[in-house]
């Protein structure tokens, strides 16, 4: 497949302040940064909303190639970039023959909201395309409790939707902290990261269900 993909493949240079791809339009290429940025925007807001920054390394375009769908975003380049192209029939006789879909959709899911949270965005990108893959979704209820404090999981949370509130308790049980969380906050860092042995706040979902993509101490510590 090396071969196959290195000789039908080809190699643009894009100026900076191009679209590469339009959102909406239909998807008929893959594309692998060799250099250079470009921004991933939604285009449907107004203005348009800044998504992902893409560096060597990244990848875009593979979900609407593999879902035979509409591009989902817009890719401008942030500066003169240096692209390889692949045919989005070849990619996609690629990925099936491979059995890569489910992969490719892990990452699409998980790399913009790994790469907005602080402690990960200095991540070559294939650290965070590796994090996409370890990372699992999990689906809470209103009411329950994430983590408690006390406890010794070592999970790493990142809220892809849905609210959640840190809940801090003194030794007497009063409440001291009360945080209200978002999409892009993370929380569990200190016991994964082994800091600490035990939680040190509890963490409660707010919202109707919220499904936060789990990574375990293990897995960041590696």
């Amino acid at each position: 497949w090396i071969n196959v993909l290195l000789s039908q493949g080809r190699v643009v240079e894009v100026p900076r302040g191009v679209e590469v791809v339009s959102q909406g339009q239909a998807g008929d290429s893959f594309y692998f940064v060799l250099a250079g940025s470009q921004e991933v925007l939604d285009a449907s807001a107004d203005p348009p909303r800044l998504l992902a920054v893409l560096e060597g390394g990244d990848f875009f375009g593979e979900m609407s190639i593999i879902l035979e769908a509409q591009r989902n975003a817009t890719v401008r380049t942030l500066s003169p970039s240096l692209l390889y192209r692949l045919p989005g029939a070849l990619f996609l006789e690629f990925v099936e023959a491979n059995d890569l879909a489910e992969k490719f959709e892990r990452i699409w899911l998980g790399r913009s909201i790994i790469s907005k949270v602080k402690i990960f965005r200095n991540l070559h990108p294939h650290a965070k395309h590796e994090l996409s893959l370890l990372a699992v979704p999990q689906t809470f209820q209103q009411g329950s409790f994430v983590l408690r404090q006390g406890g010794k999981a070592d999970g790493f949370y990142i809220i892809t939707r849905g609210t959640a509130e840190v809940i801090r308790r003194d030794r007497q049980g009063r409440e001291i902290v009360r945080t209200l969380l978002r999409r892009g906050d993370f929380f569990g860092e200190n016991v994964a990261m082994g800091s600490r042995d035990r939680r040190n706040a509890s963490v409660l979902v707010k919202s109707e269900t919220r499904e936060p993509l789990k990574l375990s101490g293990a897995d960041l510590r590696r």
